[in-house]
Formats: structure tokens, C-alpha cells, sequence
């Protein structure tokens, strides 16, 4: 009678571990990413397929993940504009929030760096608030050796940090998307049609070579996650 009563226990902990396990797995059927930001993520004079939300997918899945990436990046945007969308781009059941945006701020609307840094903050916090784990490419120019913005806070926040988007890249004129044109004078103004804004298709493959493993890294975290506890078969 005893053994009865032991071995019917035993069968329901069997299948309340195969439930768990089952569960388990359809969580981690397909991991959501949503990178968020500007022309960085949104680049023109390239198709969406090469920019690199895409690329991270691809090469993602060559690794064996099942993750799908979701490109809200948006031309011209700043930390306000990302702000004031964060909720709607980065929907419920976003697991991974890659986030790169701040250029605009500085360089083109004059932002000061007190409000462009406060809601930057505010984006990476409220998207951890939520359960989603974060990378935050670091803004600022890759000439100067205080470069990037971003570390500091990414941690404090349980984030991942990755310098630039561009970190070794920004310098070769034929990893970006732009049509070069020479400057018209040495000494004159610098044309903006001959700097390197953004990357091609070139560019972004090897963007994601170099940050492919802090955004598998993420993956690791939601997985250990939607493991759950081992079950004892005592």
C-alpha cells in the first residue's frame, strides 16, 4: 500500500516536472529583441535586410538561437523621442532592448548634455523596471579618449555596455553608407557629405561581429531565467 502510495507521488512530481520543463521550453521558444534608436539602427541608402537589427537576426540564428529582432530604429530621433515611444516600440514580451541612441541630441538639435543623459537614463531604467534585459551602445565622438557616455549608468542598471556602435569602424570610409565627396578646402569647413555617418552592409556584418556576444550573453540571462528551479525526485 505504501509503495503505491510512494510511487503515485513520485509520478505526479514526474509530471509536474515534465509540465515545468514543457513550459520551460515554449518560453524559450523565441527570445524578442527590439533594437531602439536612430539612423544608427534606421540607416539610409541601404536596404532594412543589411542594417543591422537584420544582420543580428541572421547571424543570431546561424548560432543556433531562436530570437527574432525587431528594428524600431527611427531617423533623426533623440532620447526624447525614444522616451516618449519606449512603451509602444518596445512592446510586452520584449525580452532584449538594444538601445543606441543620443547623437541627435548633441550634434545636430544642441541638447545639452544634462537633459540628453538624464533621459538616457531614464529609457535604460524603465526598460530594466520592466524586466527587459538591456544593451546600450555609449554616445559621444570616438576621437576622444573619454569616449563613450554610458558605462556608468548601463551598470548601476544591471545593463550590458558596448562602447559605439562604430567602436573601429568609424574611420574607414568603406564601411559606410554615405557617398563620399572630398572636403573643399583643407582648412575649410568639413563637408558633411564626406563624413562617416553610418554604416553599410559592410559595416553593420562586422558591427555584429563585435557585439554578438554581450547580446548572446542577454540571451543567457533570459534563458537561466525561464529554466525555473530543478525539480527533486525525492
Amino acid at each position: 500500500m505504501l509503495e503505491g502510495i510512494s510511487l503515485g507521488r513520485f509520478m505526479v512530481r514526474l509530471a509536474l516536472a515534465g509540465a515545468i520543463l514543457a513550459c520551460a521550453a515554449a518560453a524559450r521558444a523565441e527570445v524578442k529583441i527590439v533594437a531602439i534608436g536612430d539612423s544608427n539602427l534606421d540607416v539610409p541608402h541601404i536596404s532594412k535586410s543589411d542594417m543591422y537589427p537584420a544582420q543580428l537576426e541572421r547571424a543570431l540564428r546561424e548560432r543556433g538561437h531562436k530570437v527574432s529582432v525587431t528594428n524600431a530604429g527611427r531617423r533623426g530621433d533623440t532620447t526624447q523621442g525614444v522616451l516618449d515611444r519606449l512603451d509602444r516600440h518596445v512592446p510586452a514580451g520584449t525580452d532584449i532592448a538594444l538601445v543606441g541612441v543620443g547623437a541627435n541630441d548633441s550634434a545636430v538639435f544642441k541638447i545639452s548634455r544634462e537633459t540628453w543623459t538624464a533621459n538616457l537614463t531614464t529609457i535604460v531604467k524603465r526598460l530594466r523596471a520592466r524586466g527587459i534585459e538591456v544593451l546600450l551602445f555609449g554616445i559621444g565622438n570616438l576621437n576622444n579618449e573619454g569616449c563613450c557616455y554610458g558605462r556608468v549608468m548601463a551598470e548601476e542598471a544591471g545593463a550590458l555596455f558596448y562602447r559605439h556602435l562604430q567602436d573601429g569602424l568609424t574611420d574607414d570610409l568603406a564601411l559606410h553608407s554615405e557617398k563620399i565627396k572630398p572636403n573643399p578646402s583643407p582648412t575649410g569647413p568639413v563637408d558633411k557629405n564626406a563624413t562617416a555617418w553610418h554604416l553599410n552592409e559592410k559595416g553593420n556584418v562586422l558591427a555584429v561581429e563585435r557585439t554578438i556576444s554581450l547580446v548572446e550573453a542577454l540571451i543567457a540571462r533570459i534563458d537561466a531565467r525561464t529554466a525555473g528551479p530543478k525539480v527533486s525526485d525525492r
